[in-house]
């Protein structure tokens, strides 16, 4: 049996339990999110042993050269000597510069933070108490803030603090960014057609793709997809349509499960609208954004319909409890 050493204590591994596993069933404080290797809340340092390269997927090569791992995916095969990782130079204070509504149940929040990032990468907002949450970005740098949108869910305890106690000029914790779902351009790409598809919040980041495509002069036409299961959820559309009526190149659908149709809305299946309007996808650079089922779906049914897997950019969404 594998044993890992953490703060003085010895941890003995079950089968196919991971070092985060562990540590949070003898009950260590130890802080985590997604729990999927996506938000790197759990981020942990090998002090002796040697860190399995699976515990390291997606970190940089200055995080593996420090003996950085995601303790969520380590299941180490042999014995290793595990410390906290300092969060000096991770995490960055980030003020609330603005807060408001977008919908019922989508909160925008806008902050004030100095760092790097790019429109469609990802950060983890955190709290004093410990609590953090990954959230997609909206901005691009060139608006001098970093936002995001936060779908509130009525029993989501971090969702709930931001939306009920986090108060305008208040300082949440950042994390990141991370995340590869952004757009880049070569001067052969300027011209070659983009399709965005978004569910739900997954909106959010390809407001940040389209903001910096267009800022770059993208020539191609640039197609984004905003679907909901009701025509009421699709709350940035107002806000799609009004970046299309100043940008000829970009044409904008919405698609809902249920409410009326009219010229601006298309009432069906995503996917059969997708399938129906873009039978071949050869050659057309693509982003997905959204729910896990969603992402993993329209994935393989636009690379059936001919698009590069290498020009399929996603970012999967995964529950964290909320």
């Amino acid at each position: 049996m594998t044993v890992v050493q953490f703060e003085e204590r010895a941890y003995e591994l079950a089968d196919g339990e991971s070092v985060l596993d562990v540590l949070l069933r003898y009950g260590t404080d130890f802080p985590h999110s997604c729990r999927a290797g996506l938000c790197q809340s759990c981020l942990i340092q090998v002090a002796q042993g040697e860190a399995p390269a699976a515990a390291q997927a997606g970190l940089s090569e200055q995080q593996k050269a420090m003996g950085y791992v995601l303790s969520c995916l380590c299941k180490p095969p042999q014995d290793l000597s595990l410390r906290r990782v300092s969060q000096a130079g991770l995490t960055r204070p980030a003020c609330v510069i603005a807060k408001d509504w977008l919908s019922p149940e989508v909160l925008r929040l806008r902050l004030m933070v100095d760092c790097e990032f790019r429109g469609g990468q990802y950060v983890t907002l955190g709290n004093q108490d410990g609590l953090g949450r990954c959230y997609s970005i909206a901005s691009i740098p060139e608006e001098g803030f970093v936002e995001c949108h936060v779908r509130v869910y009525p029993d989501g305890q971090f969702s709930q603090f931001l939306a009920q106690q986090l108060s305008v000029g208040e300082v949440l914790s950042v994390r990141g960014p991370l995340g590869t779902c952004f757009y880049t351009c070569s001067a052969e790409q300027a011209e070659q057609p983009l399709l965005l598809l978004g569910v739900g919040t997954g909106i959010a980041p390809l407001l940040g793709v389209i903001k910096t495509a267009l800022a770059a002069g993208h020539r191609g036409d640039i197609h984004v997809v905003f679907a909901a299961r009701q025509a009421s959820e699709l709350y940035a559309l107002a806000e799609l349509e009004a970046m299309a009526s100043s940008a000829a190149s970009l044409k904008v659908h919405a698609v809902a499960l249920q409410g009326e149709a009219s010229p601006e809305l298309q009432i069906g299946d995503v996917y059969e609208y997708v399938q129906a309007t873009w039978p071949s996808l050869k050659g057309v650079r693509v982003f997905l954004c959204g729910a896990e089922s969603f992402v993993r779906k329209m994935k393989k049914q636009c690379f059936l319909a001919g698009a590069s897997m290498r020009e399929i950019h996603a970012d999967a969404f995964v529950m964290a409890g909320a």
